[in-house]
């Protein structure tokens, strides 16, 4: 077995890789002879059907894998001990000889390499990058507190309406004031005034008590809202326009509005029993803050990763990239894809915009080598931390404060075992870490904004965008 390679430019190689009989002879032999274990056909025992059967029936079919499998083995030994920078996959040459694999023993392969253009950007304090620190107001605390009140609050029985408030009776189509023989009567309705369009149709609701009742024209009220005039009067969204001049009459039997939680003694113990630190609404703010304060240092660094990606792909200028060579490659790749699908299911691949990819491909490049000059690897204890930091907050959204460390660490192992998500939160650990190292070398650029002006700006940029 010889592999090497020939440069014809800075971003293109061939790798040639040559194999003889004695290198795949062996594993060959012993795939045939494992087989014939297990083959049956007409007129032999299983597991006796004679050895020159088998190779005749099979023989090049398991050649064909054997040496495929030592090939590909083989030049992705060669690239990672030989450290050639590669890009996408080896692909076969064009001018490659057809190989008569029936008759030959010893064949040689070509291919064609992309490889990774030399981009160097060298980061040292002169190098100026913006950085966002996103300060806590009194504002959003308060923005917080509300929403973890409107999270454990509930909806309570009242006699008289008012805005926001929901309304529960029946409903009852209208022809000449009076119930409509066979028209629509429905009990348990549920409506909520304050959402409907027609201001007018609104108004009749205002200070309404419960078991009085109230007439109104539903069409207008919902300015002919198909899905909420559908889900109101159970009917086929077809049907809506026999209904759009149809008066009604909703005879309330409750109206329920919705509290906030007290913050009391009974909110603190049912929500935060495993959090000494929060027992009153002051130290709540206070925990609130801190955990505002540390979800926007990791909001800044990840900003100030994205400035710094862009501040490098416009440093390192524009690197010459074998185009042709990953346009045909990305290209097979897609095929092969669409290939996997049902006939009927698949789809023309389209020659891909390899320039706009280009930018992204030199941060790829740039972020490898910082990582590797800079040692930063993500360690398996953080990867856990960072899974257990996103699942704690991604609950808390939800109300669940205080998830029990065991069903914690039934997730994080869950989560370990597969191979695609801990690729992705190796790769966040990665970056942050990366993030936080750059921070220290070059000079940073700081703007000071509310979280609100932060919103307000990115809202902006992806206007713009």
């Amino acid at each position: 077995m010889n592999v090497n390679i020939k440069y014809t430019d800075e971003t293109h190689a061939v790798l040639t890789v040559e194999v003889e009989k004695a290198d795949y002879q062996e594993n060959l032999e012993k795939n045939l002879r494992h087989y014939r274990q297990r083959v049956s056909m007409p007129g032999f025992r299983a597991g006796k059907v004679p050895m020159s059967i088998i190779q005749r029936k099979y023989g090049v079919a398991f050649k064909v894998e054997e040496i495929n499998q030592l090939v590909g083995k083989s030049i992705y030994d060669y690239i990672r001990e030989e450290k050639i920078a590669a890009l996408g996959e080896p692909m076969q040459v064009a001018s490659q000889e057809e190989l008569d694999f029936e008759k030959e023993d010893n064949f040689t392969f070509n291919f064609d390499l992309a490889i990774a253009p030399k981009i160097e950007v060298k980061l040292t304090k002169k190098n100026k990058v913006d950085y966002y620190n996103i300060t806590v107001t009194e504002e959003d605390i308060d923005s917080e507190v509300a929403r973890i009140r409107d999270q454990f609050g509930k909806h309570v029985d009242v006699d008289e309406y008012k805005d926001k408030d929901l309304v529960y009776g029946h409903l009852i189509q209208l022809e000449n004031g009076e119930a409509k023989d066979g028209g629509i009567d429905k009990e348990n309705a549920m409506i909520m005034p304050s959402i409907y369009k027609d201001e007018d149709e609104k108004k009749k609701f205002e200070g309404a008590k419960k078991n009085s009742a109230i007439r109104f024209f539903p069409h207008k009220a919902t300015d002919g809202n198909a899905y909420e005039l559908s889900n109101l009067l159970g009917v086929d969204k077809k049907e809506l326009d026999l209904y759009k001049e149809a008066e009604f009459e909703f005879q309330i039997d409750s109206i329920k509005r919705f509290e906030q939680a007290e913050l009391n003694d009974e909110f603190f113990s049912m929500n935060f029993d495993g959090n000494a630190d929060v027992k009153d609404e002051a130290s709540l703010r206070a925990w609130i803050k801190t955990s505002l304060e540390s979800q926007l240092e990791k909001e800044s660094l990840y900003r100030f990763s994205q400035d710094l990606k862009k501040y490098l792909i416009e440093k390192a200028g524009k690197p010459e990239y074998p185009v042709d060579l990953l346009a045909k490659w990305l290209k097979s790749k897609k095929e092969e894809e669409e290939m996997k699908k049902k006939e009927e299911d698949r789809q023309p691949v389209e020659d891909p915009d390899i320039e706009a990819m280009l930018p992204d491909l030199t941060y790829s490049i740039l972020r490898d080598k910082m990582l590797a000059d800079y040692e930063i690897k993500p360690e398996e204890d953080e990867i856990k931390e960072t899974i257990v930091r996103i699942t704690r907050a991604r609950m808390a959204q939800y109300g669940m404060q205080n998830i029990p460390d065991e069903m914690m660490d039934q997730f994080v192992q869950k989560t370990l075992a597969n191979r695609e998500e801990v690729e992705r939160y190796a790769t966040l650990v990665a970056d942050e870490k990366l993030a936080a190292k750059v921070k220290e070398v070059v000079t940073l650029n700081e703007k000071t904004l509310t979280q609100k002006e932060y919103s307000e700006m990115l809202q902006k940029e992806n206007e713009q965008a």
